[in-house]
């Protein structure tokens, strides 16, 4: 249910559709997204980024001569947002780009809007960790979860300028690098895996230091408000 709303009219469709509570965000208008996973132990000064997902927002490229919708309708990922792309740009879909231009039809990173996940292991370094060290520590309880982030350029990320944080995303987060398409399956499942033991270490290390567990009881609430959220969005759908 994540909408870029481009002015009020705009605004009061959303509320009349959406029935649930919703957060109103300023739109960051930054050329690149990416998702750093990040954990630590609470008994360690230290933590890690264990993954970075670099998030392709869905696009298409003119050759000058077809229109948006052609385009689309060759484009695999894309066409599956046809339906998407009619209500939200339907005037947009019959424009010729020229040879090469660039139309961004989501500006929206998230996989089920069409998105390219690709796995961006390789911009880890002991600056970035550093970086997103002094951001977690300032999070009262915070030990494990992805930073979705807009960003200008790499340069100006490491020096710690240049980005804002979109969402922080905590126990139920995923090292999202594993849905790179081609990425091998028994690969990421011990990739999550390994996530999940290092969240069991974190619960286990808190409860020693005095956070106790949740209950049963609160666990199956929580499940139950949970269900009850998901029937309320397929009719919304």
């Amino acid at each position: 249910m994540v909408e870029k709303i481009e002015d009020l009219h705009e605004l009061e469709q959303y509320v009349r559709r959406i029935r649930t509570n919703f957060l109103l965000q300023e739109y960051i208008d930054l050329p690149y997204e990416l998702g750093v996973f990040y954990y630590r132990y609470p008994d360690q000064k230290e933590g890690t980024i264990s993954s970075i997902v670099i998030k392709e927002l869905l696009c298409v490229v003119g050759n000058g001569n077809k229109n948006v919708r052609q385009l689309v309708e060759e484009n695999p990922r894309a066409k599956l947002q046809m339906d998407y792309l009619q209500e939200r740009h339907k005037g947009m879909l019959n424009m010729v780009p020229q040879k090469d231009e660039k139309i961004e039809l989501v500006s929206i990173g998230n996989h089920c809007r069409g998105a390219t996940f690709l796995d961006g292991s390789d911009l880890i370094d002991e600056t970035l960790i550093s970086i997103f060290d002094v951001i977690a520590k300032k999070i009262d309880g915070f030990y494990y979860g992805r930073f979705d982030i807009r960003y200008k350029s790499l340069k100006e990320l490491r020096r710690g300028d240049g980005f804002v944080i979109l969402e922080l995303n905590g126990a139920k987060s995923e090292p999202a690098h594993i849905y790179q398409p081609g990425f091998p399956l028994m690969t990421a499942y011990k990739i999550i895996f390994k996530h999940w033991n290092a969240l069991y270490r974190i619960s286990k290390i808190n409860r020693k230091l005095g956070i106790p567990y949740p209950s049963w009881e609160k666990g199956w609430m929580l499940w139950r408000k949970y269900r009850q959220h998901l029937k309320g969005r397929k009719t919304m759908d």
